[in-house]
């Protein structure tokens, strides 16, 4: 390493990362996507909708902690990449929670149940789930005043929505994947604080001399 280069660890995707984001796809992100998708239904102000987004958007931002710490991911690239599949992931999952309550809607008022079998049917249907998605689109389940959004306007929303979950994901993200990692013990370097702020310019011998 030349003189004035900064040390930048290899990039590294540990055998934990795939267990660790498979647990927490079967566990924590359904979870998430089907709270998600209740709150969306029962809240009819868009601009508390908004504010739903964004809190899903920070915990599955906050999701890619652990699998970034445990699952020893260095690199921002692969950081990205585990943030994009949890996000589509997500994605999926708050779909397939809004159509079975779609399919559950009672045609008499705006009650629904959760049936976890259409949950389920729908989650290993992409097909069938992109076609209940398609018709939704054209007649529209939620409006503003006398307007009901459908096709390119709900389109529009959904659009705007998943760019918000998406954006404020990397918002909360911190860039774990770029701390200061040891190949050779294979972990992350702990975290040690200076007593003494450390100089930006000159004054660094008087600073090791103490």
């Amino acid at each position: 390493m030349k003189s004035g280069e900064i040390y930048e660890p290899k990039e590294k995707v540990g055998k934990n990362a795939l267990l660790m984001a498979a647990v927490l796809s079967i566990t924590i992100v359904p979870t998430l996507a089907i709270a998600y998708a209740f709150a969306t239904w029962y809240t009819p102000f868009i601009y508390a909708n908004l504010i739903i987004c964004v809190g899903f958007g920070a915990a599955l931002g906050y999701l890619i902690f652990p699998i970034v710490k445990w699952g020893h991911i260095v690199g921002y690239k692969n950081e990205i990449i585990c943030m994009a599949f949890i996000w589509l992931l997500a994605m999926y999952l708050q779909w397939a929670a809004h159509v079975t309550l779609a399919a559950n809607l009672n045609p008499e008022g705006n009650s629904t149940s959760f049936v976890l079998n259409d949950f389920l049917y729908f989650v290993s249907h992409p097909i069938d789930l992109a076609a209940a998605v398609s018709e939704i689109s054209q007649y529209g389940l939620w409006g503003i005043g006398s307007t009901t959004f459908k096709d390119f306007g709900l389109w529009a929303v959904w659009t705007t929505e998943a760019v918000i979950l998406f954006v404020t994901m990397i918002g909360v993200n911190q860039k774990w994947s770029t701390f200061p990692y040891s190949h050779v013990e294979a972990n992350w370097y702990p975290k040690i604080l200076l007593k003494k702020k450390m100089p930006l310019n000159r004054g660094f011998s008087k600073f090791i001399d103490g």
